[in-house]
């Protein structure tokens, strides 16, 4: 997904993308324009504004895949030279929790790639 979401032939501000639907009305956006490298949820059916979802941090974060049920989203959180996966709900206010690359996610690389949730 990418670009901004259009809803009743207008464009949704959704920061710098769509991370992905979790649901009928409500996308997860990556949120640059909060300069704080936060996710966002936003509701398409209003004129409203993302809202924040993680803390603010200096890490430069890429929405990866929303779970199949919109309660849960995986991104990838690069600073320096290292490089970590968080799970995160979609609520605001949520606390990311890292990814340990170990037993099935042992082979999660620097720049993988999520092609679905299962």
């Amino acid at each position: 997904m990418g670009g901004d979401p259009v809803e009743n032939g207008r464009s949704v501000p959704c920061g710098s993308g769509q991370v992905g639907r979790l649901d009928n009305d409500t996308v997860l956006c990556n949120t640059k324009h909060t300069y704080e490298q936060r996710f966002g949820v936003l509701d398409i059916a209003s004129e409203a504004k993302p809202v924040p979802v993680v803390p603010g941090n200096d890490h430069r974060n890429y929405g990866m895949v929303v779970s199949p049920d919109g309660q849960k989203f995986a991104f990838l959180s690069p600073k320096g030279t290292a490089s970590d996966y968080f799970l995160c709900g979609t609520e605001p206010g949520s606390t990311p929790k890292k990814i340990q690359r170990t037993g099935e996610s042992a082979t999660l690389g620097d720049f993988a790639v999520f092609i679905e949730w299962r």
